[in-house]
């Protein structure tokens, strides 16, 4: 009865080992793949935080509109802000005006009324030359 009862546990614990094994492989593929959203598909979606990475390639501080372009993605991303956009650079709270063209960026945005709005722009720092 004990030798049982010791074959029952020790089963129970190789299955949940494996579980627990799976369920870590599984969890660092995830956090391995890319979450950019494709610039005019399906995938940005309204009112649901999309994020899309790349270089800057227009700042349209007139107009607020920022276009970012990405090596993974076709057609390029443009999005509005306003008073409410957050802008970091470097870890730090900027303005627009702190970016340029080709600064590396990632974009938090949702699609409100049919246009892309940012709610926060990271910039990286970008090394003088």
């Amino acid at each position: 009865m004990r030798k049982n009862k010791a074959i029952v546990i020790l089963t129970l614990l190789v299955i949940v080992g494996f579980a627990f094994q799976s369920l870590s492989a599984e969890q660092k593929s995830l956090s391995k793949k890319p979450m950019t959203a494709k610039a005019g598909t399906e995938t940005a979606k309204s009112g649901v935080n999309n994020i899309f990475a790349g270089k800057v390639i227009k700042v349209n501080a007139k107009e607020s509109t920022l276009t970012v372009s990405s090596k993974t993605e076709k057609n390029p991303l443009t999005v509005a802000f306003d008073s409410q956009t957050l802008f970091y650079k470097g870890g730090k709270v900027v303005t627009i005006t702190a970016l340029k063209k080709g600064d590396p960026v990632r974009l938090d945005y949702e699609v409100k009324g049919g246009r892309n709005l940012a709610r926060v722009v990271r910039a990286e720092e970008t090394k003088k030359k």
